[in-house]
């Protein structure tokens, strides 16, 4: 599993967003040429790739983002698409052959555009919406937890039911460039959090993550920005079954400057650089460097499914093969 930043170019300035490090976002260097993402590709799917996720940046911005879909689909990948919803409409016909669309979402219009600092930013959501409703691909609405959202989860249900999709959360990976006090929660906060959102599925409410995973995060045993380094940790806390992270190893991030890292936790560019070494190699020298364990939850489903946790890989054969 690979998601790659495909570019750094984007319409929105969100001020917790982790792909923007010394706002690179204000002066992008010059993205991959379409012919150096299609290599990226074959040489991913030679090592194993089988989950292409495309982001960005905003990828739609890129004039051949069809023509990077459609060559992941020729191999018979599963291919999604992150994207804040502006050019869906546009571009439509580009994007249907994917087999997900996650659209970024923080709240009702009011919580959205503040949030963004873009106004008419939540229309734009629910144009990509209308535009996508009965179509093939399966919708996900993903929102950033933020202290003007916490209290959402019921409306951005609501929003997903109307639609036909799924909805979820993930916490912001503070870094020293993107901390705001918007995203800073105490331990509290977030498991109070985590355990109205498990309780909420158990309501019936459509949250694509799978009831493992929820009560997973609902008990860690530790503070959430702690990162599990090493495998003795795991003794101070006999009673909790922890998931090994595959990231480094399974999956992994680039970048649109061509950095390979593990995760977005241990920080954005911190790997090698595919332009400079090659995917292969590249690949080897970061799976040298294994993480062990963390909280964040995007990382904990994709390890619960990796780790073959038997409710995460059910939830994920349902998404993947219900019409």
């Amino acid at each position: 599993m690979v998601s790659f930043h495909v570019t750094n170019r984007c319409n929105m300035r969100c001020p917790y967003c982790y792909a923007n490090p010394d706002n690179r976002f204000d002066n992008p260097p010059p993205d991959f040429t379409t012919e150096e993402i299609e290599r990226a590709i074959d040489d991913l799917y030679d090592l194993g790739m089988r989950w292409l996720t495309i982001l960005g940046g905003e990828p739609m911005l890129r004039d051949d983002i069809g023509r990077i879909i459609r060559h992941a689909k020729s191999k018979g990948m599963l291919v999604e698409i992150v994207t804040n919803g502006y050019f869906v409409p546009k571009k439509l016909d580009e994007i249907l052959p994917v087999d997900f669309v996650c659209l970024s979402i923080e709240g009702d219009e009011e919580q959205h555009d503040r949030a963004r600092g873009t106004p008419g930013s939540y229309r734009a959501v629910i144009r990509a919406l209308e535009a996508l409703e009965g179509r093939e691909p399966k919708i996900r609405l993903h929102a950033t937890l933020l202290h003007s959202n916490i209290d959402g989860i019921e409306r951005l249900s609501e929003l997903a039911k109307r639609y036909g999709a799924e909805f979820g959360y993930s916490q912001v990976i503070v870094h020293e460039y993107n901390d705001t006090p918007e995203v800073r929660f105490s331990d509290n906060e977030l498991r109070g959090f985590w355990e109205k959102l498990c309780d909420s599925k158990a309501q019936g409410h459509p949250c694509y993550n799978s009831d493992a995973v929820l009560e997973y995060i609902s008990n860690w045993p530790t503070e959430y920005r702690r990162i599990i380094e090493k495998p003795e940790e795991f003794d101070e806390f006999p009673q909790f079954e922890f998931l090994r992270c595959q990231y480094g190893q399974r999956y992994v991030y680039i970048d649109s400057e061509g950095y390979m890292f593990r995760c977005i936790v241990r920080g954005v560019k911190n790997g090698p650089n595919i332009k400079e070494i090659g995917v292969k190699q590249a690949w080897e020298q970061l799976a040298e460097q294994p993480c062990v364990s963390c909280s964040y939850i995007q990382h904990i489903e994709v390890n619960s499914v990796l780790n073959l946790g038997l409710k995460s890989v059910l939830k994920g054969a349902k998404y993947i093969l219900h019409p």
